[in-house]
């Protein structure tokens, strides 16, 4: 009996041995998940905030550079750079035609955006084009001064955000001459636009700041609005002028320096999460035993294998569709977007469909090789998605034309032709100072052609006849040119 007692008493030794040492080993296991899984929470959130800084930087730079731009036309004619209202406020008569000449110019470029002012100011007090009542009530006669103000002296324009009571805008200020300035605003809504997936029901919160942190844009769910100025913990961003990933009090983002000088921000409050985690590990701690820990790391493994097959078909089928040399949508894939946006788009809508070519680039790639032709290839891509709106589609195909499809829907059928004549002419304008090479010592020229959807086909097939048609006609024109379809039978070459 006794020996007996002694082997229950090693028996209930063993078991309350095993028994501790499983649950150490269940606890060790339950905190080495817990702790990995907040490192990869925080590496995914840290590049999840890293994607969509760069992104919104880019789709930021599109929309700057875009409406810097719109009045490259303006310094290309030395009249207009020359003129100067006279002092004393008599005008000739020559002098007010060349003033409203130079109004009705302005005026038609501005139709290209929702602008607020796009017009020129002079040192006088005078003005041409489209200056508003609410700029002038703000600036007062000084306005010429405080804009000017603004411009260092290093440099020729500059962007500056103005919040008041009355409204939020976006000022671009480009010096003509020491005694004009061109002025282009928009309100600060228009960057709707370029941070849309920024909504309330999303994580991310997102700003658009300037050099000394003041808030000029913020998503709907960020705690600071337009005008105010960043939080403490994160006013050290203001100090940064290169892309960097933070994580502090809580807050882990990324930031991005935009062209203008501006800095976007995306960042994510951590807490939630890792605390919710946290709370789902020490459930599964206290209810499964360390064979439910062998089962899901068995699973997490096959799991690992699929995604990293589904990842690996994934980048090979993406690599399909894009030229390796431009980054743009090519092939089949161009023609099956084109093709899936008409099929959904709204009755009314109204789209462009423009082919561009380098004149005599089969010549040229002869002449100065493939690697000088890529280089001229890469780089009009990037001019071309510059000019377009990021839900605007761009390609290139086979035999090296630029496709663009682009929306110009308006309530306003007549506007919208305006406009997207407008914006076709502000291309084909932008090509006049395109050089390439290494030291852009080669002057290109472009052959631009165009039509309309639905007016000249309804189909990619139809619609691609008639812009390859005008763009034969524009090929056979001297410099930049760009020919309308549906201009053709007038025989009305625009270059």
């Amino acid at each position: 009996m006794a020996e007996e007692n002694k082997l229950k008493k090693l028996r209930n030794r063993l078991i309350a041995v095993y028994t501790i040492l499983g649950i150490i080993l269940s606890a060790a296991a339950g905190s080495l998940i817990i702790c990995n899984s907040n490192q990869s929470l925080e590496a995914q959130l840290e590049n999840h905030t890293l994607s969509l800084a760069s992104q919104y930087r880019k789709s930021m730079n599109s929309f700057l550079l875009r409406i810097e731009k719109a009045g490259t036309s303006i310094f290309e004619d030395d009249e207009t750079i020359a003129y100067y209202p006279p002092e004393n406020g008599v005008k000739t008569f020559e002098e007010l035609q060349q003033e409203q000449q130079l109004t009705d110019k302005m005026i038609s470029l501005s139709l290209m955006e929702n602008y607020c002012d796009f017009g020129i100011i002079y040192r006088n007090g005078e003005s041409a084009g489209k200056i508003s009542d609410g700029t002038s009530d703000i600036f007062g006669p000084s306005m010429f001064e405080a804009f000017y103000g603004h411009i260092e002296k290093n440099s020729d324009s500059v962007w500056i955000s103005e919040h008041n009571s009355r409204f939020s805008r976006l000022y671009y200020i480009k010096k003509i001459n020491e005694n004009a300035l061109l002025l282009t605003s928009v309100y600060t809504t228009e960057l709707d636009t370029v941070f849309q997936s920024a909504d309330s029901e999303s994580r991310d919160m997102i700003y658009l700041i300037d050099s000394s942190g003041n808030v000029i844009y913020s998503s709907e769910n960020a705690s600071e609005q337009i005008g105010d100025v960043l939080p403490e913990n994160m006013s050290f961003l203001t100090e940064n002028s290169e892309s960097i990933i933070f994580s502090r009090d809580g807050l882990i983002g990324a930031l991005a320096e935009c062209s203008a000088g501006w800095k976007v921000i995306s960042c994510a409050e951590a807490d939630g999460i890792f605390n919710g985690k946290a709370n789902a590990g020490a459930f599964i701690l206290a209810f499964f035993s360390v064979s439910a820990v062998i089962l899901i790391f068995s699973g997490y493994i096959a799991s690992m294998k699929y995604t990293s097959e589904a990842d690996k078909n994934k980048g090979l089928f993406d690599s399909e569709e894009v030229d390796t040399v431009t980054g743009l949508l090519n092939g089949m894939a161009l023609e099956e977007e084109i093709s899936d946006r008409i099929e959904t788009c709204l009755p009314g809508s109204t789209y462009a469909f423009i082919l561009i070519r380098i004149k005599d680039f089969d010549e040229i790639k002869m002449r100065l090789g493939c690697d000088y032709a890529n280089e001229a290839l890469k780089k009009t891509g990037d001019l071309i998605s510059a000019s377009f709106g990021s839900d605007d589609i761009i390609g290139i195909n086979e035999q090296d034309e630029f496709t663009v499809f682009a929306d110009f829907s308006d309530f306003d059928l007549f506007k919208a032709h305006s406009t997207l004549k407008a914006r076709c002419d502000s291309l084909c304008t932008s090509f006049k100072g395109f050089f390439a090479g290494e030291n852009q010592e080669h002057k290109l020229y472009f052959a631009v052609g165009v039509c309309v959807y639905p007016d000249s086909g309804k189909t990619f097939d139809e619609l691609y006849k008639c812009a390859a048609k005008a763009l034969s006609l524009s090929l056979k024109a001297e410099k930049d040119s760009c020919v309308y379809y549906e201009s053709i039978n007038k025989h009305t070459d625009r270059k």
